[in-house]
């Protein structure tokens, strides 16, 4: 996995698969793109990682 990326497992996120946070990828998405997929959720420590891979990804 690259540095910063965070593994999602899907027993904490509620999807049917792990997913990753790739955080070398940010920008807006649309709400149209959204709404025909499943919505999950990221636990605070989880949280917590990918802004540390944010600020990894970005210098800041």
């Amino acid at each position: 996995m690259i540095p910063g990326n965070v593994l999602v497992p899907s027993d904490a996120s509620g999807l049917g698969k792990d997913s990753v946070a790739v955080v070398s990828q940010l920008g807006p998405v649309s709400r149209e793109y959204l709404d025909p997929y499943p919505v999950g959720r990221v636990p605070s420590y989880l949280l917590t990682r990918i802004a540390a891979g944010v600020r990894l990804a970005t210098g800041i």
